[in-house]
């Protein structure tokens, strides 16, 4: 929650024009929430029903479903508030309005299709589909006021696959009535969890320093 005002304070502080710190800053914070967020969701999704059936009971099973759907959702929730400050920064936020409106409506039109054909996994993909347009449009225009340089292309990788991993296991139990072994589930966990090192979005000293800073 600090990490608005991390960076409007990097920002009027910083003296050059480019705002180096601040971008390296911003990339940072992404980076680290990024590196935290993903895992819990994939831990959430993956063991969803053994998690379901220990605190509640078979009835509620079925919820299992929407975890990936919802936990990605709230992730994008983050992510165009850790990358749509550039409206904020330049004082372009008559934006949020907008973006805001074309997203709730866009969530509303989509409830009239995917509610009635899938029910409350259709929920839940609609407010994922309308988050995640919400978070494309904010970026696209605080970079356009604020460029920062980021590797999105693997960072959309990463959140791919890792959202594919998640809706694999809830999806083959629930709807195929499959049980996923769970040292498959530890494997899908651990494919997931090794991505980022893949692909370079974090490096083994990416992980010591977060742990540092997380003892401290």
């Amino acid at each position: 929650m600090s990490q608005g005002i991390l960076i409007m304070s990097s920002y009027e502080s910083e003296t050059d024009d480019n705002k180096p710190k601040t971008k390296a800053l911003a990339n940072r914070i992404l980076q680290i929430y990024l590196v935290i967020s993903i895992p819990i969701i994939l831990v959430l999704s993956i063991f969803g029903t053994i998690v379901i059936n220990f605190i509640t009971t078979p009835e509620y099973l079925a919820g299992a479903l929407v975890i990936p759907y919802m936990g990605f959702s709230s992730i994008f929730t983050v992510l165009y508030v850790l990358t749509g400050y550039g409206m904020d920064l330049k004082l372009k936020t008559n934006y949020y309005f907008w973006l805001m409106l074309i997203a709730a409506a866009t969530n509303v039109l989509l409830n009239f299709y995917f509610i009635p054909h899938f029910g409350f996994l259709g929920a839940g993909i609609t407010t994922l589909l309308c988050n995640l347009l919400y978070l494309i449009l904010a970026y696209h225009f605080s970079q356009k006021f604020f460029y920062v340089k980021r590797n999105i292309k693997s960072i959309s990788i990463y959140l791919f696959i890792a959202f594919v991993l998640s809706v694999i296991v809830p999806t083959i139990e629930i709807q195929y009535g499959y049980t996923v072994k769970f040292i498959y589930k530890i494997l899908l966990l651990l494919i997931g969890l090794f991505i980022p090192f893949f692909i370079g979005i974090v490096s083994v000293s990416d992980i010591k320093q977060l742990k540092k800073l997380v003892t401290f």
